[in-house]
């Protein structure tokens, strides 16, 4: 296929309406699929689909998806949105759950849950994620606090709750050993990959884990085997779990329930 652009006006910023035409002429045979076009204004690709016959039009980037105005449109919302999980640290850096003692908190549908350690976790995860946002958007100075913040919450749960004899992050006054607890220790990089694969196969074997209590926070665990090179136990544990399911479609409702949120009961 042949490709031509006949006219190009500059895009001047991610405000203004600017246009450039072009023209696609097939070469060969046209074939019955469409022709997929990427362009590129900066960093910002946007997909065109075509047939392949000889085409003319105009393209406009107002026409199209525009990834820097929606982030600068949604920015106060996920900056308000790391400040209100910031209101549950206490003095020392770490989260604290019963700062706010009122407030329904929910990560999984698992009774006995000890969410502290998991919410360290995402929140560090959170403040890394809107920080490198920041950076995108030249909004950096509104956050120049959170890189040392996440120093200070990542040394503080370390401290706290890495038991490291045994390989295992901790949660709340009981030292609960979770599934979660290893998993979003894994995403915010509390725990480096070495550690981290140590630590979900020692939670994997420990007698009384509260394991995760659903299939949307099992999928965490298989994010965390591969954010630590852990690719063949993952693909198991995936297989495991979630190829088990259609086997169960034919249970009574009550025991399909049990079992696909609480696997290891045979």
């Amino acid at each position: 296929m042949r490709f031509k652009i006949e006219k190009k006006v500059p895009f001047l910023s991610p405000v203004q309406k600017s246009y450039f035409r072009f023209h696609t002429k097939a070469t060969r045979g046209c074939q019955d699929a469409p022709v997929r076009l990427k362009f590129f204004f900066g960093e910002l690709p946007a997909e065109l689909n075509t047939p392949l016959d000889p085409w003319k039009a105009w393209l406009s980037r107002a026409w199209m998806q525009d990834e820097v105005e929606t982030a600068n449109d949604l920015w106060k919302v996920a900056k308000r949105q790391t400040e209100e999980a910031l209101t549950y640290l206490n003095d020392e850096g770490l989260f604290d759950q019963s700062k706010r003692p009122g407030v329904w908190l929910f990560f999984d549908w698992r009774e006995g849950l000890d969410v502290n350690t998991p919410m360290q976790g995402a929140t560090i995860f959170a403040l890394q994620q809107t920080y490198e946002l920041a950076k995108m958007l030249g909004r950096e100075k509104e956050v120049s606090n959170y890189p040392a913040l996440i120093k200070k919450m990542t040394k503080a749960v370390r401290k706290r709750f890495y038991d490291q004899k045994r390989g295992v992050m901790e949660s709340g006054a009981d030292k609960q050993v979770s599934i979660l607890s290893q998993t979003w220790s894994i995403k915010a990089g509390i725990l480096n990959k070495q550690e981290g694969a140590k630590a979900i196969l020692k939670a994997l074997t420990t007698e009384g884990v509260v394991m995760p209590g659903t299939p949307y926070a099992t999928h965490y665990l298989i994010d965390a085997m591969l954010l630590c090179d852990m690719k063949q136990e993952a693909r198991d544990y995936l297989i495991d779990y979630w190829g088990g399911l259609p086997r169960q479609l034919r249970l009574p409702c009550l025991e399909l329930h049990a079992r696909l949120f609480h696997p290891q009961i045979p």
